[in-house]
């Protein structure tokens, strides 16, 4: 992981200052750049100014250097090529059933098996090797030609033997690269190469032109290759014409690799003329090889090669658009079912009756074409199946029980192959994708130019500077530092706050607009913590980003984290001072006094310092370019004054300074910056303790940070596989993976990495650890919940049939479902259930009771609810055997007092006089006697509100009219509070039944 702010903070340019020269348990660090040597220890500093005796000596000492760098990288590469080289995979010669007139061979399953078994040949191909060797002998070539040499000047021309034809000029970038660039009549190559924490790195470009007013830059017609290498990282290939180009990357670090061509005449089969994309891509998670073509952003062929760790499971073929036809080539070694094969060594039109599958007995179960390959070493049968379209492809297919044979692998199903399938164009280019390159621009030429090297760029256009050489009150500015520093090592603790506003200023110098760029740095050296955090606020925008390295939980762990979004790294198992400072001086680039072209000392504690804008540059930014990609222009050549002031005691300083004549557009703009810097403690809250942190899942198992228990939380996920690692106790589990867009796959597997059978439903059988691996085709969040989860159980229950009570046990630990049977009577009858619990319910834990009788449409549930225990009201219609579904999250004992009534039937008197408001009436309604008539005393003049409840097990309407007790209506569909004086008074309520009507009424009237 690497780190890119998007936003400049001066002070890390102060890193040189108080990040590398403070650490006892280091040794001596030197740093090299063009314009300084800085050496540290724990006790002192020395900074030495370059000058013009920097010569052609020391550029062939770091030519050497990287000579025998060279060296032991091409040693250390297997020299081997790779049967699964760069094109279309494994382009098996095609041995099938021929004429019989031809040599057959006989092959027995054995022989063929032992061989697959043998074999462990890999798809990744070091095609990076042969421009390793290139550059290698580039080097030398360099090496000996400025052997002994003394009238070579850096930065300068020089021409071999006064050859004028052959050009070279050597130059040293402001990183401590070297930079060589060669003129061959009219070919140009750069080569710029160097060492980054130990490790190699180079990009090496060049191109042909016509005439040398010509650029590559600007002229579309110009062709031209580029090679990068990061030394155990990763290698990119990029060659660019105006008719077609192509980018090949490989993941040294992750063994993976991907290829995208663009332009015309690439694609094979009808759409030949068309431009389009040629792609190919080994997934390493996945061991499969994707080779796609796409035209007008549609999949028009695809091929899919899946492996095992011993070779080739099968290939999907649907690549040759002009037969319409599907090819699966299965690779049968491994299936049973056979004995022995016989091929023919040539292929022919005509089927050789002595060639094909065979059984002991001489049974020929497959009389077709079919491919293999045969050495001692490796073994491959292809099958060959023709389907006309993907939903023909099943299981049955991939198990070859068609031929009397039985393949059982894992990958030979449709599931696996779902995973490796790409069917969106969005998708794909999610997978070919590489860090500040994006190929499928819509201004490629652009895209690709920019993606040089900068120093490379510079060169190239003639923008390249000599270093600037410091003058003025050096000595007692670096002896104010080196006061600053020993503080710091006796108190290896610093914050630092840097406050950064940008205005935009009319004609008149008003400010417009403004955007601040706040951050903030804390470093204790003792604790093994480093964090930075930058704020950018503005009118339309309010953005973060944190980085960090931290020991503090025996690891060493770097962290990116974007607002509440976290990536980390495991940069160490075991965080040592030694290797933490070691992290964090990798954020340090440049040297001291790169970019100062003179000091000057006010008093004791002040300076001022006129610097360029490369002074301002970051570890991962160039000032000039950001301006120049926003449209800012002013900023080149301009000489800015930056303020050092430090504190009386040397424990902290200021810096300060203002940059103007800068213009975007028709607005002037205005920099304005201030950084603190203080040595002090600080609370150090490392990210794994923050739970409102949202991190990406590892795609590695051996990356795993954190171990899970029962828990939920939102997590990250990248396209293709992520893992966590979970720590359980003995029993039944569930894994559930809700994406933001789609559900990814999920399996579990144990600590042997043996796939459960789950579902993402699976048993614990030990107390340990098991994994969870996690594939989504995408990037996406998504919500993971870990979860105690017991095979549902399943109650049943049987009341009696008069009144009585009934308890339960349940145990339940997820969800669990059961049943109650109600026997049946004669009559309809009205089932009242009064719950209580005898275990105390935890928070919410509740029991649903439901009943559902579409014959008569008759649907009702109630919930005994703990916090509102009150009676359930079940219809029970004459001679039905009821039967009540329990659905509960519950543990422990419940029960409920039952009891039964008669329901009216037929015309009744449905009067009821209301003497005493403390006791709930029932009332029905029904067909034959829709109105039930209610009388009721008042005897005081207060407020009263009737509280109706209505159990309807039809479907009708309901509503309570109040009349006094001379039939005038005083309220209709009362369920408000009313003043009523002391009278007579009675309620009627009305049901209408467009269908039917079947209403139990439970009356309450609230005095007020």
């Amino acid at each position: 992981m690497k780190k890119y702010l998007f936003v400049i903070v001066f002070f890390t340019t102060l890193f040189a200052f108080v990040g590398c020269n403070n650490m006892d348990d280091v040794t001596t660090t030197t740093v090299t750049t063009n314009s300084t040597t800085t050496s540290t220890n724990s006790t002192t500093t020395t900074t030495s100014i370059p000058d013009s005796t920097y010569n052609i000596v020391d550029f062939y000492n770091e030519i050497v250097i990287y000579e025998e760098r060279f060296e032991d990288i091409i040693g250390a590469i297997p020299m081997e090529t790779n049967v699964f080289a760069s094109q279309k995979i494994s382009n098996l010669s095609l041995l099938s059933s021929s004429s019989e007139n031809e040599n057959t061979t006989t092959i027995t399953r054995e022989e063929i098996l032992s061989a697959y078994n043998k074999s462990s040949s890999d798809r990744v191909y070091e095609d990076y090797l042969e421009q390793l060797l290139t550059t290698q002998l580039f080097v030398v070539s360099i090496r000996e030609l400025i052997d002994n040499q003394d009238n070579i000047r850096l930065f300068e021309p020089f021409h071999p033997n006064n050859d004028e034809s052959i050009t070279y000029e050597f130059v040293l970038s402001d990183e401590g690269y070297i930079l060589i660039d060669a003129l061959y009549d009219t070919q140009h190559h750069y080569l710029k190469i160097g060492l980054n924490s130990d490790k190699l790195e180079y990009q090496e470009f060049s191109y042909y032109y016509s005439s040398q007013s010509l650029n590559p830059k600007d002229d579309l017609d110009i062709n031209f290759n580029l090679f990068k290498f990061t030394e155990n990282e990763d290698a990119v290939y990029i060659r660019y014409t105006n008719q077609n180009s192509t980018l090949r990357y490989t993941s040294i670090e992750h063994d993976e690799q991907f290829t995208i061509s663009y332009g015309s005449n690439l694609i094979e089969g009808s759409e030949y003329e068309e431009i389009g994309y040629v792609l190919n891509m080994y997934d390493r998670a996945l061991n499969a090889q994707t080779y796609l073509q796409v035209v007008n952003n549609e999949i028009v062929g695809e091929t899919y090669d899946i492996f095992d760790e011993h070779g080739q499971v099968y290939r999907y073929d649907d690549y040759d658009s002009n037969d319409e036809v599907i090819r699966l080539q299965v690779n049968f070694v491994t299936a049973t079912g056979w004995d022995y094969v016989v091929a023919s060594d040539t292929s022919d039109e005509e089927i050789d009756q002595m060639t094909g599958i065979f059984l002991d007995d001489g049974t020929k179960i497959y009389d077709n074409w079919f491919n293999y390959t045969y050495t001692p070493t490796y073994g491959h049968l292809g099958l060959w199946i023709e389907i006309a379209d993907k939903e023909q492809l099943t299981n049955h297919l991939f198990s070859l029980n068609q031929y009397g044979m039985n393949l059982d692998n894992s990958k030979a199903t449709v599931e696996f192959f779902n995973q490796v399938d790409l069917d969106d164009f969005e998708q794909i280019k999610s997978r070919f994708r590489i860090d500040n390159l994006d190929f499928f621009s819509e201004d490629l030429h652009y895209e690709l130019y920019n993606y040089i090297d900068q120093d490379i760029r510079n060169n190239l256009e003639g923008t390249y500077d000599e270093p600037i050489i410091t003058t003025g009150d050096i000595d007692s500015f670096n002896n104010t530092i080196s006061m600053f520093q020993s503080n710091l090592q006796e108190s290896p603790q610093y914050t630092g706050h840097n406050n950064m506003t940008i205005s935009f200023l009319d004609s008149n110098n008003t400010v417009v607009s403004e955007s601040s760029i706040i951050s903030y740095i804390n470093f204790d050296q003792t604790a093994m913590f480093y964090r930075e955090y930058s704020s950018t606020i503005g009118a339309n925008f309010h953005d973060s980003f944190t980085y960090i390295i931290d020991g503090t939980k025996g690891k060493l762990i770097e962290y990116e984290i974007n607002d509440t979004t976290a990536r980390y790294d495991i940069l160490a198992e075991e965080a040592t001072q030694a290797n933490f400072l070691e992290a964090y001086n990798c954020l340090s680039v440049g040297s001291d006094l790169n970019g100062i072209y003179e000091i000057t000392k006010i008093n004791d504690t002040t300076f001022e310092l006129k610097v360029d804008s490369s002074f301002l540059n970051n570890s991962s930014v160039d000032l000039n370019i950001l301006f120049e990609q926003e449209g800012i222009s002013g900023l080149d050549n301009q000489e800015i004054i930056v303020t050092f002031e430090f504190t009386e005691d040397y424990d902290g300083y200021d810096v300060s300074f203002i940059i103007s004549g800068l213009t975007k557009d028709s607005f002037g703009i205005r920099i304005t910056s201030e950084s603190i810097t203080t040595i002090e403690t600080f609370d150090i809250v490392s990210p794994q303790d923050q739970t409102f942190l949202n991190f990406y899942l590892p795609q590695s198992i051996d990356d795993i940070l954190f171990t899970t228990t029962l828990s939920s939380g939102r997590y990250i996920l990248d396209s293709g596989t992520s893992y966590m690692k979970l720590f359980l106790e003995p029993g039944e589990y569930s894994v559930d993976v809700y994406g933001d867009y789609y559900n990814p796959q999920v399996i579990i597997m144990d600590e042997s990495m043996n796939e459960l059978d789950s579902n993402q439903h699976f048993l614990a059988t030990y107390e340990g650890y098991y994994y969870v691996e996690i594939i989504s085709t995408s990037r996406q969040s998504a919500d993971i919940y870990v979860r105690s989860n017991p095979s549902p159980q399943f109650y049943h229950f049987v009341l009696e049939e008069t009144d009585d009570n009934f308890e339960a046990t349940v145990n339940i630990g997820g969800i669990s479902s059961g049943d109650i049977t109600v026997p049946s009577f004669s009559e309809d009858r009205l089932l009242t259930i009064y719950p209580y619990y005898v275990t105390e319910p935890i928070d919410d834990e509740l029991i649903e009771l439901s009943v559902g009788l579409n014959d008569i449409q008759y649907n009702y549930f109630c919930f005994l609810d703990p916090n509102q225990l009150g009676p359930c009201y079940f219809y029970l219609p004459a001679d039905i055997e009821l039967v009540i579904e329990i659905r509960h999250v519950f543990n422990g004992t419940f029960g409920f007092d039952y009891e039964y009534s008669t329901i009216p039937s037929g015309a009744f008197d449905n009067t009821y006089s209301w003497d005493d408001f403390s006791i709930y009436p029932q009332l029905w309604l029904t067909e034959e006697s829709p109105v039930a008539h209610v009388d009721f005393t008042i005897t005081e003049a207060r407020g009263y509100e009737l509280n109706a409840i209505y159990k309807d097990f039809g479907y009708s309407y309901q509503k309570a009219a109040l009349y006094s007790s001379d039939g005038t209506q005083i309220s209709s569909n009362w369920f408000y509070t009313l003043m009523l004086e002391p009278g007579d008074y009675y309620i009627e309520f009305i049901g209408d039944y467009p269908d039917y009507l079947q209403v139990l009424i439970l009356p309450e009237m609230i005095i007020h």
